[in-house]
């Protein structure tokens, strides 16, 4: 998801040719990326979970080779997006890395070209990612297209009504619901990643990483998914009502220990309307784009996308609130 860029270019491009990738170059890759990124071996795993992904293109998982041997990769994820109320179908950018004394060939641009062009060529009107914000905007990524989009919601305010709220492990027939509450909470918020009816996009692959199923006297209520010992920091947030929405943050909030953490961060757009009307008083909005946070326009015949970029970038409009899938919990 956070990509390192590969150095910039100071020698003449190596002729390499880009293909899609196979089963064969698997071994290649993990290698690449594990001497590419040191001790980040997290994108390795990566990798191996996005290709598990059932959006996941194999044309759109690409290699570099130089002499036959694989010298870089890059791999975008397809995921539909929302902008001004419309589908919006794009790919994000989730890993790209170049062999170590391979880099500075224009191996990095060359692979993106061909990723955007691919992606282009399926529908698809954007790239997004979060990377180096003086080497990415060189392919045509504009910074500042989302970042920290939240409510701050203080613990003191909650005032649960006394149900009693417990929690369990996903089931598959929770998902529809789980589809159903995500809808009344970002249907009407630029840049949210629409999630499937699958459990797969609510069960996070790594360990570290608690998602719940919350129950309120025993009803389906909400979901939540926050790392361990971080509860007041969550990483995606549902409820189904209003009075689900402060007996789930109080629960939540029990588990936070002592008063470092006076506020819960709640992942929800603070301008959406579920938000405006289902958080308790005193929750803060926190709106704040990242330099790094960028998004490349593919197909100039998209209006909404258009329309997001530049009111965006003028600061007519606040940034959307865009929640990675459960395969960024890997960062």
């Amino acid at each position: 998801m956070t990509q390192r860029p590969p150095e910039e270019r100071r020698q003449p491009p190596l002729p390499i040719i880009v293909r899609p990738e196979t089963p064969a170059h698997y071994h290649a890759i993990a290698e690449m990326t594990g001497l590419a990124h040191h001790t980040e071996m997290e994108v390795g795993l990566l990798n191996a979970s996005l290709r598990q992904h059932h959006a996941f293109d194999p044309e759109l998982a690409l290699v570099a080779e130089w002499e036959g041997r694989p010298v870089g990769h890059a791999l975008f994820l397809p995921l539909e997006t929302l902008i001004g109320g419309e589908r919006v179908p794009a790919v994000a950018l989730w890993v790209l890395t170049v062999a170590p004394g391979y880099q500075r060939r224009g191996i990095g641009t060359r692979l993106m070209e061909v990723g955007h062009e691919r992606a282009r060529q399926r529908g698809c009107c954007l790239s997004f990612l979060l990377g180096h914000d003086t080497y990415y905007p060189r392919v045509g990524y504009r910074t500042g297209m989302f970042g920290t989009c939240q409510a701050r919601v203080p613990r003191k305010a909650l005032r649960p009504s006394g149900a009693t709220v417990t929690e369990r492990v996903l089931r598959p027939e929770d998902t529809a619901e789980l589809v159903r509450m995500w809808w009344r909470w970002f249907g009407d918020v630029d840049m949210a990643i629409v999630p499937e009816a699958t459990v797969s996009d609510w069960l996070s692959p790594y360990k570290p990483i608690c998602d719940s199923v919350l129950l309120r006297d025993g009803q389906l209520a909400g979901y939540a998914r926050y790392e361990q010992d971080e509860a007041q920091d969550l990483r995606c947030f549902l409820a189904r009502d209003a009075a689900s929405t402060v007996d789930l943050l109080a629960y939540l909030s029990d588990k936070v220990e002592g008063e470092a953490h006076p506020d819960m961060l709640v992942p929800v757009h603070p301008r959406g309307r579920a938000a405006r009307e289902w958080l308790p008083p005193g929750a803060q909005e926190e709106i704040k784009p990242w330099t790094a946070a960028m998004i490349k326009v593919l197909r100039d015949d998209c209006a909404p996308l258009l329309a997001y970029v530049e009111e965006v970038a003028a600061g007519a409009r606040p940034i959307g609130c865009l929640i990675w899938p459960v395969e960024g919990d890997v960062a």
